[in-house]
């Protein structure tokens, strides 16, 4: 009885620790096409970042539902202007930025006070291709194909093993 005893708390204290060799673990490989594939599949996608460019700093708020609609929130150095795009079609609010976008001075200050800060649209804005993030292979070649360098597991994040 011993023995039973012993040999199952060895293989109790065995199976917590996990099996050595990074056996029983998926391979990098089996990871990057399972995050590709969820990605793809997902319902919703959401990305916030901040970056520098020259001097302008910028900063984004990302969101995409499945099949095509994005909404996009940018801030741009002190130009703040939103994005969304519904079924291909897009929408502008900001008149900061309609304001940037016309050439003629004059025009571009009349035309920005009339839109105000209600959204508008225009015959020239083109859809955002969605399938960067909606074709599992585009997920990979854009996102997974540099970053797979290194491979560390058992990441504590937030107290939560990774």
């Amino acid at each position: 009885m011993r023995k039973l005893l012993m040999t199952s708390a060895a293989a109790l204290v065995i199976a917590a620790c996990g099996l050595p060799f990074g056996l029983g673990r998926a391979s990098t490989s089996q990871l990057e096409n399972g995050a590709a594939d969820n990605l793809a599949k997902a319902k919703s996608v959401e990305a916030k970042g901040t970056f520098t460019q020259d001097t302008t700093l910028y900063k984004f708020d990302t969101k995409y539902v499945a099949p095509a609609t994005e909404d996009v929130q940018v801030t741009q150095g002190s130009l703040s202007y939103e994005a969304l795009q519904i079924n291909g079609k897009i929408y502008f609010k900001g008149s900061g930025y309609l304001e940037s976008q016309i050439t003629d001075p004059t025009e571009a200050r009349q035309l920005a006070k009339v839109v105000g800060d209600r959204w508008y649209t225009s015959k020239n804005a083109q859809p955002v291709d969605t399938s960067a993030i909606t074709d599992a292979n585009k997920v990979k070649a854009n996102f997974l194909s540099t970053i797979a360098d290194k491979r560390t597991d058992d990441v504590v994040v937030d107290g939560q093993k990774t």
